[in-house]
């Protein structure tokens, strides 16, 4: 796979050619990923449309790729996922013997030792940073923080009304965790402050 500083250097570049967010999701977790009815739902399937609609202007641009496990890492360390919307460990032996940062911890399982949340590669700085505004642009707390940063957002590969398109997906963070509150609540997950 590509050494993490050449990767970095594309991954934005990557997307925008491409016109799709490609999304490493798990095959099946309640609440996050998961097939119901004939299509995949979930929070990791609502999370991939919001950075669609913010890099591309598009929600629907989107690919779900199903990767579990050692291959899931291995998907995102070889540029094959854009970003992994899975719970993976959290701890700082995982990060660098992986390559790999969690931009923002959503939920945490206590049980499990994981969080979920975005994880891309380290050194991606690019990715990482347009995905962090994204989500706290959703937090209704930090959103008076994210309009002097539009500009910014827009030079840093921003589709030009980023922060409207994202708020179409959903109104707020709440609003986008709300219809897998449930199923989360269930199986053991608890909200990181982060978005708190």
């Amino acid at each position: 796979y590509l050494p993490a500083e050449e990767a970095a250097e594309k991954a934005l570049e990557d997307i925008k050619a491409r016109g799709i967010v490609n999304c490493g999701v798990e095959a099946v977790r309640p609440g996050v990923s998961e097939m119901v009815e004939g299509q995949r739902v979930g929070l990791a399937v609502a999370l991939c449309r919001v950075l669609a609609a913010g890099i591309l202007g598009r929600a629907e641009a989107t690919a779900l790729v199903v990767v579990d496990g050692a291959e899931a890492t291995a998907a995102l360390q070889a540029g094959e996922v854009d970003v992994l919307l899975q719970a993976q460990p959290w701890r700082f032996s995982y990060e660098v013997e992986q390559g790999l940062l969690h931009a923002v911890p959503l939920f945490f399982h206590p049980g499990e030792e994981k969080a979920f949340g975005p994880i891309v590669r380290q050194g991606d700085d690019s990715w990482l940073v347009a995905v962090r505004w994204m989500l706290v642009t959703l937090n209704g707390a930090a959103r008076p923080l994210a309009p002097e940063h539009g500009a910014a957002g827009v030079q840093l590969g921003f589709s030009p009304d980023w922060m409207q398109t994202i708020t179409a997906v959903a109104a707020d963070f709440e609003a986008l965790v709300q219809p897998y509150q449930a199923k989360l609540a269930a199986a053991g997950w608890v909200p990181a402050a982060a978005l708190r």
